[in-house]
């Protein structure tokens, strides 16, 4: 049975596994089986930001353009 689910990189809109733990899931049936579950989000920074750009990168060759892995990279790339 799995315990624990951990994500590279959090993100606000999905966030990978929270949205089968938030109380109004639209899926109710899930709701106990994921009850017990730890969920941890971006426990290591560098691991957070390799993903956010490798994201980036995926969503400029399928052109999307405007999501906010696409400006956070932009942000980033600015920074240096």
């Amino acid at each position: 049975m799995i315990k624990k689910v951990v994500w590279a990189a959090n993100d606000s809109d999905i966030g990978a596994f929270k949205k089968f733990k938030e109380a109004t899931s639209e899926l109710p049936i899930y709701d106990e089986l994921f009850r017990d579950i730890e969920i941890v989000a971006a426990p290591y920074i560098d691991l957070e930001i390799r993903q956010r750009r490798l994201l980036a990168e995926w969503n400029n060759k399928r052109g999307y353009t405007e999501t906010h892995w696409n400006k956070e990279l932009k942000n980033d790339i600015a920074l240096y």
